[in-house]
Order: structure tokens, then C-alpha cells, then sequence
């Protein structure tokens, strides 16, 4: 081991010694990449871990404004591998590791910007990393949305699933926002036909932080009927399509309990919902049922009368 360590770190130093023009920036992303692959083992031991802080801020950190785009790209991979790595300062590295970090998100190479959104979900766990995030929020939550709508990758909204998680707390004034982008996303990624896997792991991963929201929000319920108009069709579109969207059901009757669950009343729209729950028990969710008797519980026990007296086709 010691002796790869130290041809690795010859060629991080040899880098950093020569001139700009004349550097050999494939030979020091191999050597981040060998680094980077053995991080569990140096992170393991600590005559290993305690020399990561010296290779992040001398070899990492000036890749976040490097030039060269793979080795911008390799700089936020590196941050996923040693997001765990000591640090023995007063937190200033980990402050400008952060900031480093959010710049990468409005990078001009997507790649770049789709790690960069990954490191970031590593950063959040990091202790101390909230102070410097929480002012920022909006303007994260705005590159997420962004990149989302870019492209259809599934750790970029498990990423994003992971700041909603983190400050829950905080995310009541970006709620609503956060449905109506997650929605959005939604319909584009089940658009993009079956045989796209990234995107159908990314629509399973937006109907998941729906769901995530909606739990943050139940002490505020009023808030749902603000994002029923976006749900709603969301929620009917699963149920109502003969099983083509089978693979989202569990995650469209977890948001259809809790609209039925909180609000003091069921609006009208929403029981539209109550027929596709029994025709898709009949003819091809039957597996489901645990899951669909929350919601038609809910249904009933709210509005007894609605339930005897309306009609479905």
C-alpha cells in the first residue's frame, strides 16, 4: 500500500510543480481515481486519514476552477469518497469545500453539475455543514430544479431527497414550490418511455420526496389543498392507466392517505380517486390492498354521506 501511496502522491506533486500549459491532467485524474477507489481503506486507518486533508485542499480543491472539465467533474467525485474525512481546522476548509461545491452546481458541463449535486448530498451529513447551506437553500433548491429538468438521473433527486430530509424543518416556505417541480419532473420522466431505467428510477425518486414533503407538512394540512391541483392528476394518472404504471402505486396511495388523512375534508376532486382505488383492486392491484385501505377508510369515515350517495362509472 505504502508504496502506491507514495507514487500517487509523486504524481499529484509533480503536477503542482509544473506549469499550467504544461501539465498532464489525464495522469492526475487516474491518479484521484486510484485514490478515490481506495478510500474506504484509508478512511479505515488513521496514519491514512489524517493525510486526506492535506490531499484535498493542495490536490482536490484547486480542481473545483480548473480548466479541464473532467478533472473539475473529478473534483466533486472526490468530495463523495472523502466526505467523511477528519478535518482539523476550525471548519474553514469544510466551509470553502461547501461553497467550492455550490459553485460546481451552475457549472457550464452538466456532468460536472450532476456530481457536483451528488457531493452535496455527502456535504449535508457532514457536522457544521448547516450553517453555511441554510442560508442558501432557495438558490440550491433552484439548481436542483434545474439540473431535474435537464436530465432524468436518479441520485440527482435522491440527492435532493436528502435535503428535504436534512432541513425538514426549513422546507415549509419552499413546499409548494417543491410539489410543483417534483410533479413537473414526474410526468417528464415517466414520458420518457419505458425503456429508459435512469428516468424511471428518477420518477420513483420524485413521487418519493412528494411523499417526504406532504409528512413534513401534516401539522400544517392546509397547505395540501394548495398542492391537490398538482397532485390530484398525478395520483389519478397512476390508478387510472390498467396497471402502466404499476411500479408507482405504492407511492401514489402513500400521498393519496395522507390528503385524506389531514385535511378536516376531502374536496371533490379528490374523489375522483375513490373508483380507480376499487377497479384497480379488481383488476390488476389486488397486492396493494394493506396499502389502499388508509385512504378508503379515510374516504368513508370523512364523508359517509358522499360515499352512500355518489356514483361511479
Amino acid at each position: 500500500m505504502q508504496p502506491l501511496l507514495g507514487f500517487l502522491t509523486e504524481i499529484l506533486q509533480r503536477y503542482n510543480a509544473t506549469e499550467e500549459a504544461n501539465r498532464n491532467h489525464i495522469e492526475k485524474d487516474c491518479a484521484l481515481l486510484v485514490f478515490g477507489s481506495l478510500a474506504e481503506v484509508l478512511l479505515a486507518k488513521k496514519k491514512y486519514a489524517a493525510e486526506l486533508e492535506g490531499l484535498m485542499v493542495s490536490s482536490v480543491f484547486p480542481d473545483f476552477n480548473s480548466p479541464v472539465g473532467f478533472l473539475r467533474c473529478r473534483a466533486c467525485w472526490m468530495v463523495q469518497r472523502f466526505s467523511e474525512a477528519p478535518w482539523s481546522d476550525d471548519g474553514t476548509h469544510l466551509r470553502n469545500l461547501i461553497q467550492l461545491v455550490l459553485q460546481r452546481l451552475s457549472d457550464p458541463a452538466l456532468p460536472v453539475q450532476i456530481e457536483a449535486s451528488k457531493a452535496l448530498r455527502y456535504l449535508i451529513e457532514v457536522e457544521g455543514a448547516d450553517v453555511t447551506l441554510l442560508p442558501v437553500l432557495p438558490q440550491i433548491l433552484n439548481e436542483y430544479f434545474r439540473i431535474m429538468n435537464e436530465i432524468g438521473n436518479d441520485e440527482v433527486v435522491a440527492a435532493l431527497q436528502v435535503i428535504i430530509d436534512t432541513f425538514g424543518e426549513h422546507i415549509e416556505p419552499h413546499a409548494i414550490a417543491l410539489v410543483t417541480q417534483l410533479s413537473t419532473a414526474f410526468k417528464n420522466y415517466v414520458g420518457a418511455g419505458e425503456d429508459d431505467d435512469d428516468a424511471a428510477m428518477a420518477a420513483a425518486q420524485c413521487l418519493e420526496c412528494i411523499n417526504t414533503v406532504l409528512k413534513g407538512m401534516c401539522e400544517r394540512p392546509e397547505m395540501y389543498r394548495t398542492m391537490e391541483p398538482h397532485l390530484i392528476p398525478l395520483i389519478l394518472q397512476i390508478l387510472g392507466n390498467d396497471g402502466e404504471y404499476l411500479e408507482y402505486v405504492e407511492f401514489a396511495l402513500d400521498a393519496l392517505t395522507f390528503l385524506t388523512y389531514f385535511p378536516p375534508q376531502i374536496s371533490p376532486q379528490l374523489w375522483d380517486a375513490f373508483p380507480l382505488l376499487y377497479n384497480a383492486f379488481d383488476k390488476w392491484a389486488f397486492d396493494y390492498l394493506m396499502l389502499m385501505t388508509p385512504p378508503l377508510n379515510n374516504f368513508i369515515a370523512k364523508d359517509p354521506n358522499h360515499f352512500l350517495n355518489a356514483t361511479a362509472n
